[in-house]
């Protein structure tokens, strides 16, 4: 993930405009633009509001949402932006995707981004007013703390200096807008108990990764909690006084990178650990049945009296669709190879399968039922797992996004 353009990971069913088709060409793939979007302008205190008329009333929730954060971070920062803030609003990811803001395809983890060179944040809506929100906050985090940054290095001269590093800048987006929340913990949880927590001398393994989000959000709320929450923006602050963060950390708190390590690991392992005492991991008492890329979206059936379950896997670095026999109890499952039921990412049929949003469902007759993006909106499929062909296809004209198609009971009707 390019740091400086695409920010955070973040679901939709909204109105879609007249088709066109237009293409720009990106080091051999086609990023598509299939709407015209009729454009128009919202203007707040602070912010130019971009947004086309099937939304308008998303834009003034969004508008509303933007002014509440800023009056929010011109506190937090002791700062405030003299130009104007362009904001861009899409209504799903779909249209998201085919923004013209800058040349790259956008992955379907990326829910929103800042784009530096000329500060436009471009946002989509997913669904959820909640997370709409939420996203608003955290691009805006990232305006105040490069205009801020920009702003320290100017006054003192030095903008020959590094960038604050990718760690710091996500994890107070995430940090400031989000809190800590259950995922957070999770995550960290997960990382702590199973060996694979980073420590912040070498958090460029994985640096532009979600741990690395998750991490630096850590890293700050742990510093605000023992040092204190105002110790977050003198790194920001002193960051003119040194050429390495490392120094800079030290000259706010009194510990460099590797001091940092040895006392956060030892309160991140004091906190965790005692879990054990009364929990196990699942890995102690249930067998693992996967081992390679993401797998996500289980859905167990019986078919001919065989145990399998169906899944989403982006173990070849296209994301498939993967039927895997959990009939042989003696073997070791997370070692045999699944069948793919349907090759996703090769063609417009088939672009996107939703591997982190939307859920599928398999009925007692062994009938599968997926959503994947098809063009200029998503299509939900049915199909024969027996005979590994497509059954139908169901397209609406009046909605973009779709997710997590299920089977009623009697198998005569789909909700989602």
């Amino acid at each position: 993930m390019r740091s400086k353009f695409l920010y955070i990971m973040i679901f939709c069913i909204l109105a879609c405009p007249h088709n066109s088709l237009d293409a720009q060409y990106y080091f051999g793939r086609n990023k598509i633009q299939y709407n015209q979007f009729n454009w128009e302008i919202l203007k707040t205190e602070h912010f130019d509001i971009y947004y086309y008329p099937e939304m308008r009333e998303l834009a003034e929730i969004g508008a509303a949402s933007a002014e509440e954060t800023y009056r929010i971070l011109e506190d937090k920062f002791n700062h405030n932006i003299i130009q104007r803030i362009p904001l861009i609003f899409y209504s799903n990811h779909s249209h998201f995707q085919q923004t013209n803001t800058i040349p790259y395809i956008l992955p379907e983890g990326v829910g929103g981004f800042f784009e530096f060179l000329k500060g436009r944040v471009v946002v989509p809506a997913n669904g959820s007013i909640y997370q709409f929100k939420r996203v608003i906050q955290h691009e805006l985090i990232h305006v105040f703390t490069h205009n801020k940054h920009y702003r320290i290095l100017k006054d003192h001269k030095k903008l020959s200096h590094p960038e604050l590093p990718l760690w710091y800048v996500e994890g107070l987006a995430e940090y400031w807008s989000l809190g800590w929340d259950s995922e957070s913990e999770s995550v960290m949880r997960d990382a702590v108990l199973n060996g694979y927590i980073i420590p912040l001398e070498r958090m460029y393994q994985i640096y532009g990764s979600f741990l690395m989000y998750k991490e630096g959000q850590a890293i700050l709320k742990y510093i605000a909690d023992t040092y204190g929450e105002h110790k977050i923006i003198q790194l920001i602050d002193n960051c003119w006084k040194a050429e390495q963060f490392s120094d800079v950390l030290r000259l706010t708190i009194g510990l460099d990178y590797k001091e940092f390590d040895t006392e956060w690991l030892y309160y991140l392992k004091k906190n965790k650990y005692p879990l054990y005492e009364e929990s196990d991991s699942p890995t102690m008492t249930s067998q693992k049945i996967t081992s390679r890329g993401i797998n996500t979206k289980p859905a167990f059936l019986r078919l001919d009296g065989d145990a399998r379950t169906v899944f989403l896997s982006n173990r070849t670095g296209y994301t498939n669709i993967y039927l895997k026999d959990l009939n042989d109890e003696e073997k070791d499952l997370k070692r045999a190879k699944p069948d793919v039921l349907i090759h996703g990412e090769r063609t417009t049929e088939f672009e996107s399968f939703h591997i982190l949003k939307s859920k599928h469902d398999v009925n007692e007759n062994g009938i599968l039922t997926f959503v994947s993006k098809n063009k200029q909106s998503d299509v939900i499929y049915t199909y024969d797992i027996r005979t590994r062909q497509i059954i139908d296809s169901f397209r609406f004209d009046d909605l973009v996004t779709l997710s997590s198609p299920r089977w009623s009971h009697d198998n005569q009707k789909l909700a989602f």
